[in-house]
């Protein structure tokens, strides 16, 4: 950990100031890079640079306050699949997304997801290819420690291009084989020239290359015994994890099941319990229930440049100030009473009660306000997995398998009051047992909806579980008379720089090979 903040330290440096005029919002400043020559020089710069990898994750993109990285796309993703919406125009950020256009190829949004993308994989190969030559990786448990999370990060960004370039296997039509015929994005690794661009790479060898990193990373971290300092670091069961939502999204169901269950039963992570479902806050690295996240301190606090300074009312953000990102009121009427995540939100559909800084649930006055915005950023949950767990086995017509990981998630959710306590709710166990496969599949999908709402799932979920083009969305976003009264579960298109500018794509395009703005 220390490592880790020696290195966040080397990286400061002051940001160009907001493009906002409002006196009222801060400047904060944020992390840049170092070159090759001063990391080389470092002791331990290896691991240095590993550590750096981690940066990229939530480095600010110039002034902007809508752009810093996973969790500005985390929040894009919720806004295109209409789980989220916005209320009312106002400071202009995430507005443009509201309206369901930033997936097209013109849009500055769509190119900065790309270039985010590639950046991390850039550095990772980059990081890998200096690995490589030390000539020891075979022989050194640390390089290999080291080359499991490059290659870890490497497919956790390919998986992104996956899921968010790619149509889902539902919308592909089911059958796995259209995978091997649908071009998707360049493929680079560590042995790729750096001075030339390449043309696209089809949906099965970008999800193989995603799975032989990952099992080749379990491999270094299992037979090192790797124990991480910090969760913002990744290990075996975060690149399990991603491997198990691969066998998802790529229809490998039984495999799916199987890793994630390993997950599930084998990592220590555990279910949020009932009794702190809305005392949680989101906003601790160190609960159980996380198994990746950002670890925020003051050294690389992103101020309003962060998902708390976009969404939780009880910071000093722009939700406070009235900016509100919520919960699509369709969605959120179709949430039971009994569901203790109903909490979550106010009567407006407001995360009043999901997000929130320390002790700060209850703060909507200037004085109580939270201006530190010291929050720790959620990456993965167990939850999530546990979810992907029940999916997959529904998907395999597994019925069993998919009620043996829905119903822990559901007996810590769905509650009756006994005695003046929360005990589950049998009711909704019953429920469950009494569903086939494709009912269960349904409810699947509604859980995560609401489970996992302001942690960027949906617009996947909603890809590869109910792509309909007409599902409408509720009457509380800014944007749903101004001709996007429908959401459309779409795929983004190849930005326009990169079909204008890689020869090898616009050869591709040329000869009728690819169609990049296939919705």
């Amino acid at each position: 950990m220390k490592i880790l903040k020696l290195y966040l330290a080397l990286f400061a440096m002051v940001m160009a100031v907001a493009s906002c005029s409002e006196a009222w919002l801060d400047n904060e400043p944020t992390g840049a890079t170092l070159t090759d020559e001063q990391l080389d020089a470092m002791p331990d710069g290896i691991e240095l640079q590993t550590n750096g990898l981690y940066t990229l994750l939530y480095l600010p993109n110039g002034s902007a306050h809508d752009y810093f990285g996973q969790r500005s796309i985390d929040i894009v993703c919720d806004l295109l699949s209409s789980d989220m919406g916005i209320v009312k125009q106002g400071y202009g950020w995430f507005e443009e997304d509201a309206t369901l256009t930033t997936w097209q190829s013109t849009s500055s949004r769509n190119s900065y997801i790309w270039a985010y993308y590639y950046r991390i994989i850039k550095n990772c190969n980059v990081l890998i290819g200096k690995i490589n030559d030390l000539g020891t990786l075979e022989s050194d448990p640390e390089m290999q420690v080291n080359c499991a999370q490059a290659l870890t990060m490497r497919a956790y960004a390919y998986y992104g291009l996956l899921t968010m370039y790619g149509r889902s296997l539902t919308q592909l039509g089911g059958d796995p084989a259209v995978l091997a015929e649908t071009r998707l994005c360049p493929y680079y690794n560590e042995n790729s020239r750096v001075d030339s661009a390449v043309g696209t790479s089809t949906m099965d060898q970008i999800a193989l290359a995603i799975e032989n990193d990952l099992t080749r990373a379990i491999g270094y971290f299992e037979n090192n015994g790797f124990s991480r300092d910090t969760k913002q670091r990744a290990d075996q069961w975060v690149a399990k994890s991603y491997l198990a939502k691969l066998y998802l999204e790529v229809g490998r169901y039984q495999e799916a099941y199987e890793t994630a269950a390993d997950v599930c039963d084998n990592s220590g992570y555990t279910i949020i319990p009932l009794a702190e479902v809305t005392d949680n806050g989101f906003n601790n690295i160190g609960d159980n229930s996380w198994l990746w996240g950002i670890d925020v301190d003051a050294s690389n606090r992103g101020g309003l440049r962060s998902f708390f300074g976009q969404v939780d009312v009880h910071s000093y953000s722009y939700a406070y100030s009235g900016a509100y990102k919520v919960m699509d009121d369709i969605l959120g009427k179709s949430i039971e009473t009994t569901d203790v995540r109903l909490g979550w939100f106010d009567r407006q559909w407001r995360p009043v009660a999901k997000f929130f800084p320390v002790g700060k649930k209850n703060a909507y006055s200037a004085a109580d306000i939270d201006r530190n915005w010291l929050s720790d950023d959620v990456l993965m949950r167990i939850e999530e997995i546990y979810l992907v767990a029940a999916e997959a086995a529904a998907w395999n017509n597994d019925a069993d398998g998919a009620r043996k990981y829905l119903e822990p998630l559901i007996k810590e959710r769905y509650y009756v009051e006994n005695d003046g306590e929360m005990t589950f709710d049998q009711a909704e166990i019953d429920e469950i047992n009494a569903m086939d496969a494709n009912a269960l599949r349904t409810r699947i999908y509604k859980e995560i909806r609401i489970e996992l709402w302001g942690e960027g799932r949906s617009l996947n979920a909603y890809k590869r579980l109910d792509p309909v083009e007409d599902r409408p969305r509720g009457t509380n976003h800014f944007s749903v008379n101004q001709g996007t009264t429908t959401a459309n579960p779409v795929r983004f298109q190849i930005p326009l720089a990169e079909q204008n500018y890689n020869l090898s794509i616009r050869d591709e395009i040329a000869q009728g090979l690819l169609n990049p703005n296939v919705e």
